[in-house]
């Protein structure tokens, strides 16, 4: 397919209502490396100011999303506008080169040019854009105030941690005010400490000056402590949209559920019209007493599948045989610090890890109670392993 390369088209989408506050929209995108699908229908749009995040595996097309917008690939069908500006359609036959999107990009490896300082590496853009020299130098030292590298202007890129030049990437991309700032794995080559320290440093930056931005990543704590919303992706498309919370509380597919966290999985039988529900497979009689609402819909008999949060669970020395009650001995007991963790076996041989209090003492091979919270289950058909 040819594609020309044209400044704007004023058009808005068909069935689409404009709407000044979007930056980015992917309409109906598709990607193909030969006979693999990389994205199908890939559809979602980030407003003003937001922190939007791609979450997904390694090999779900993530990357190749941002490289969409970045222009570094081409799409195979659909559009991508920025602020209403259409800069990529295969049915319009266009396709706008990086260098006319006004985006800004922060790759894995930050691609610091070793031979040059960090003023010539964050000046470098600008100079491509051809700025007046002393425009360009108050710029830098903005730049350098804003991701807090003052005085560090004159230092050889070869000298500076991994931290300084995940800044110094971050500063060029800034420089030029893009219209969104694109982010491909930015902490992924930082240890735990820095990376941490770095979430809460972006974050705030991010704030400060109102950024728009695409965060792409397949760290779960990355992208649930800095995002405004959330679209989890398997296998080139996406499964859901949402905030944090809602991705984490609310799954909209098995695979979100799966995905997203730890989650404990249980086989159940419907047992009555009033929300009892009989575990399978625990090795004894184990009801749940849920909500009924949550299973009315479901004849008696129906085999589903339940899924709960391991800390929505609880547990205790073995007490008594009673509904949302599994009877279970500890297996192994790990010490995290800030919590313990018991791996425990039911009668049944179904082996699972639930989280303790502090200061909770239960050896391997003492009876407990695992206590769920009939409330913070989620019911699932059957055909939905």
């Amino acid at each position: 397919m040819t594609f020309t390369k044209i400044q704007e088209i004023d058009r808005a989408p068909a069935g689409r209502v404009e709407s000044r506050n979007l930056v980015l929209e992917l309409h109906d995108v598709y990607k193909y490396f030969g006979n693999i699908t990389a994205l199908n229908h890939l559809d979602f749009a980030i407003t003003n100011g937001e922190m939007f995040s791609i979450l997904g595996p390694s090999g779900c097309g993530k990357s190749t999303a941002l490289r969409l917008v970045a222009g570094l690939e081409q799409p195979d069908a659909g559009e991508i506008r920025i602020k209403n500006r259409l800069i990529a359609s295969s049915q319009d036959s266009v396709f706008l080169p990086p260098e006319q999107r006004n985006t800004g990009m922060v790759f894995q490896s930050y691609a610091i040019w070793p031979h040059m300082t960090v003023f010539e590496n964050i000046a470098f853009p600008l100079r491509l854009r051809r700025w007046e020299k002393n425009r360009i130098r108050l710029r830098v030292l903005e730049m350098l105030e804003v991701v807090g590298l003052e005085g560090l202007q004159d230092r050889s890129s070869t000298c500076l941690s991994g931290g300084q030049q995940q800044r110094v990437a971050l500063a060029r991309a800034l420089s030029y005010s893009p219209e969104i700032l694109l982010l491909d794995e930015p902490l992924s080559h930082l240890d735990l400490k820095l990376r941490e320290r770095m979430r809460i440093e972006l974050r705030a930056i991010q704030r400060r000056l109102g950024l728009t931005v695409l965060l792409v990543t397949h760290d779960q704590v990355e992208a649930m402590t800095i995002s405004d919303r959330i679209a989890v992706m398997n296998a080139g498309h996406i499964e859901q949209v949402g905030t944090p919370v809602e991705i984490y509380d609310n799954p909209a597919t098995p695979f979100v559920r799966d995905f997203i966290g730890r989650v404990l999985v249980f086989e159940a039988v419907v047992r009555g019209p009033i929300g009892m529900v009989e575990l399978i497979g625990i090795g004894s009689e184990a009801f749940l007493t849920c909500i009924p609402e949550e299973i009315v819909k479901y004849p008696i008999g129906t085999v589903l599948s339940v899924s709960c949060r391991p800390e929505t669970v609880a547990i205790e020395r073995e007490v008594r045989r009673a509904p949302n009650r599994l009877r279970a001995v500890v297996v192994e007991v790990f010490y995290l610090g800030e919590r313990t963790e018991y791996r425990v076996r039911t009668i049944g041989g179904r082996v699972f890890i639930v989280s303790g209090q502090h200061n909770d003492n239960y050896s391997p091979g003492t009876a407990v109670d695992v206590v769920i919270d009939p409330k913070r289950v989620k019911f699932w058909p059957k055909a939905h392993p």
